[in-house]
């Protein structure tokens, strides 16, 4: 008879709790990993980049035209790259910073395919330009890149709305007098030429994110290996004890590993939350942009016009928003804290 039988139990109990806890943190890690890759730009969108670019009813329909073609062109490369990209790295969990790293440079090759296509389409659009509406494009392309920099990372903006809004296209989707807005422009200019630096600042900060998540994963799962393998060794080593001793050694042994497991995880976490939070300050940030705007133009634009801003952004960002509840300039207050 086995007299260290009943010692299994608590051994394998201790096992099974260690690994699950592995598992938890790992799907904790999942979470943040690099694969959403943006839509391609909409009807709906290309319709409001048209406005901007004041085209012609000629130019929308040739600009139409190249849209069908960028939109064959995006649907390819969902079938040829987008989708054989999700089967061969976001179904598995991450094992090794080999397979984090190359987990992330075919992501950045995603990333890259599709500025491609819409460069390629920016580029057609551009030859059918008169030079006023060619200096326009620069900007129509940066908020383009804006909104699909959001898409792929959609997490830190979910705490304010207001990180989501590009301002600039609210400024420039209001039928402002010419004198409005030329006063309005140098404002609007110099705050799109920021926001699209801290837009790819956030792009670049949230890329390193998934690799940190995994290291920290990865280190998280080797000292729990070195701790269960510490708790096997003490187990088959030879103890003169009586067997209730013994027992009761292993017992608090095991107990002692369960602790350390649960620090090791609560240490991984809080790691990986800073990690996080500091992306997320990034994308509150850009809403701290929005606010230095529109004190600038409330400088120089007259009273009506700003409240035509509010208004606009209250509608685009908070089209939900009772209207009864205040006026506009009190609500849009508020709204730019959310």
């Amino acid at each position: 008879m086995n007299l260290l039988a009943p010692l299994r139990r608590p051994i394998s109990l201790v096992l099974l709790a260690a690994g699950a806890a592995t598992f938890a943190a790992a799907d904790t890690a999942a979470q943040f990993r690099p694969g959403q890759v943006p839509g391609p730009m909409t009807t709906r969108g290309l319709e409001r980049e048209a406005r901007r670019l004041r085209l012609s009813t000629a130019q929308v329909e040739a600009v139409e035209g190249h849209h069908d073609t960028y939109r064959a062109e995006y649907d390819e490369l969902r079938r040829t790259v987008f989708d054989p990209y999700r089967d061969a790295h976001l179904s598995t969990l991450v094992r090794t910073m080999d397979e984090a790293d190359e987990r992330r440079r075919a992501f950045e090759r995603v990333l890259l395919e599709l500025d491609a296509i819409e460069e390629a389409f920016f580029d057609r659009v551009a030859a059918l330009l008169s030079e006023e509406q060619a200096a326009r494009l620069p900007s129509v392309r940066a908020r383009r890149e804006r909104r699909r920099v959001r898409e792929v990372w959609p997490q830190p903006f979910m705490r304010g709305r207001a990180a989501t809004m590009d301002l600039g296209a609210v400024v420039d989707d209001l039928d402002l007098p010419a004198t409005s807005r030329e006063a309005a422009w140098p404002f609007v200019e110099a705050y799109e030429q920021r926001l699209t630096e801290a837009v790819r600042h956030l792009h670049r900060t949230a890329l390193d994110i998934p690799r940190r998540v995994a290291a920290m994963q990865l280190d998280l799962q080797e000292r729990q290996r070195q701790s269960l393998e510490r708790l096997r060794e003490a187990y088959d080593a030879p103890l003169d004890l009586p067997d209730e001793e013994r027992r009761r050694w292993v017992q608090e042994r095991s107990q002692d590993i369960l602790d350390e497991h649960r620090e090791l995880i609560n240490e991984q976490m809080e790691l990986q939350r800073r990690a996080q939070d500091g992306l997320v300050d990034e994308a509150l940030a850009l809403g701290r942009l929005g606010r230095t705007l529109f004190h600038q133009l409330a400088d120089v634009l007259p009273e009506e016009a700003m409240e035509a801003v509010r208004e606009r952004y209250l509608y685009r960002a908070y089209g939900d928003l009772p209207r009864n509840r205040g006026p506009a300039a009190r609500l849009f207050d508020q709204a730019l804290e959310l």
